[in-house]
């Protein structure tokens, strides 16, 4: 849908969509005090069923808390620097409450292992939000069209949570408070880690907003989320099925071994599309989305590599909490977020919004590299393994990458995009014959 959104819409509406969107998602995270992520964790269905519960509960409390605060939406739209944003904000309460309970019916499912019906919760609500967005842009084709598209579809995907309703029967009070106590690492260290981390990648929506205007964030929208679509489709499924297996790994001392197998896989299914966009960002996102948007694929290409590094070492991020290091994960997730907005703010003054997300994506790059090297050295990874396994990784695209790159040098733009979105098509079939589930 995304070519036809970006005929429907134009890139303010997608500004302050994305605004809108960071906003919730920031709000809904500390909301249920990460006691759904705890849920994982304990032996018994009857003790995750009550951290379900409790996380559920809280984030219907914040809700509340945020709806009493609509009165002053005017003045915090006033104060991100897009006045247009008011109306939006109020669905904030209503966005905020659907993710925050869609992240307990996704921990429950998961608790279950029902990975079929997490699957297909995300793919129906993926079909539902399209559908939505498509129709609000034929009609309205506005900003609140579309942030309203993305409450909707969230709210209606609810349902699909049905199956987890066996985990959320009310334990005992006492219990429900000792098994708070016990898991009070998440409310205090997971909820700051998450807070920081989306808010570390949302810095770009908030900063481009304040200094350069809703067009040139609807810009860095559309590219980061094209990005973002498939690697967060893939690397969360990832981190889903490695999560609820870890604590059993490393039980059999076999967490390296399986992490960096993990890891590898998801380096090799990435290598050739985001690295060949860094030749073709430009090409490909006219080709596809129109000419308004060439810009975007130039900030794309800034945004490939970092894109990569997240895909290959986000899902073993979870062993910070498997392992409960997250007074590691906190210190790596405030650092992230000063060199963020120190490079968002020095780029901003070096080039425009251009410059800014050049070196917001340059440091992200540099950290997420580093992130992946030290989850994989928490797993148990050798570095001259993890050398290997990267240097390897990178000589099997090399032919790929080349062609790619002499069609960026050699032909014009919309050629030079087909011949990427053949190379690309072409990896995708090979992956498809070459990696095959593990039984």
């Amino acid at each position: 849908m995304r070519p036809i959104l970006a005929r429907l819409y134009p890139p303010e509406a997608f500004g302050l969509a994305g605004t809108f969107a960071a906003i919730a998602a920031l709000a809904a995270l500390p909301a249920t005090g990460a006691y759904e992520e705890a849920a994982l964790l304990p032996e018994n269905h009857d003790d995750a069923g009550a951290l379900l519960r409790l996380s559920a509960i809280l984030a219907g409390v914040a809700a509340a808390v945020v709806a009493a605060l609509l009165p002053f939406r005017a003045a915090l739209a006033r104060a991100s620097g897009a006045p247009e944003l008011a109306p939006l904000l109020l669905l904030l309460p209503v966005a905020m409450l659907a993710l925050a309970w869609g992240r307990v019916g996704e921990n429950a499912l998961l608790r279950l292992r029902q990975f079929r019906a997490a699957a297909t919760r995300k793919t129906a609500t993926a079909a539902t939000l399209a559908t939505l967005q498509g129709v609000g842009g034929w009609t309205f084709g506005t900003g609140f069209a579309l942030a309203a598209a993305q409450t909707a579809a969230q709210t209606l995907s609810l349902a699909f949570y049905a199956p987890a309703r066996l985990l959320l029967r009310r334990p005992p009070q006492r219990r429900t408070r000792a098994l708070a106590r016990q898991y009070r690492s998440f409310p205090f260290a997971a909820v700051p880690n998450s807070v920081f981390n989306t808010l570390a990648v949302q810095l770009p929506t908030f900063v481009l907003l304040k200094r350069h205007g809703a067009t040139a964030t609807g810009l860095y929208v559309a590219a980061a989320g094209l990005l973002a679509a498939p690697v967060g489709l893939v690397a969360n499924a990832a981190a889903q099925a490695y999560v609820v297996h870890a604590a059993e790994y490393r039980r059999n001392g076999t967490l390296a071994g399986e992490s960096e197998v993990l890891f590898a896989r998801l380096l090799r299914a990435g290598l050739l599309p985001l690295l060949g966009l860094t030749f073709v960002g430009p090409a490909v996102f006219g080709l596809i989305l129109g000419p308004q948007w060439t810009e975007a694929g130039t900030l794309a290409a800034w945004l490939a590599p970092w894109q990569l590094a997240v895909l290959a070492s986000s899902p073993l991020s979870r062993l910070f909490d498997v392992l409960q290091r997250q007074g590691l994960e906190l210190s790596y997730n405030l650092l992230l977020f000063a060199a963020r907005l120190a490079a968002l703010v020095w780029g901003s003054q070096w080039n425009g919004a251009s410059g800014a997300v050049a070196a917001f994506g340059m440091v992200s790059v540099a950290f997420w590299t580093a992130h992946a090297v030290l989850v994989l050295r928490m797993a148990g990874v050798p570095s001259r393994r993890i050398l290997h396994t990267v240097s390897h990784t990178v000589v099997h695209a090399l032919p790929g990458l080349f062609a790619v790159a002499l069609a960026a040098w050699s032909l014009p733009p919309r050629p030079a995009g087909l011949v990427y979105l053949l190379a690309v098509a072409l990896h995708g079939l090979l992956l498809a014959r070459t990696l095959r589930p593990s039984r």
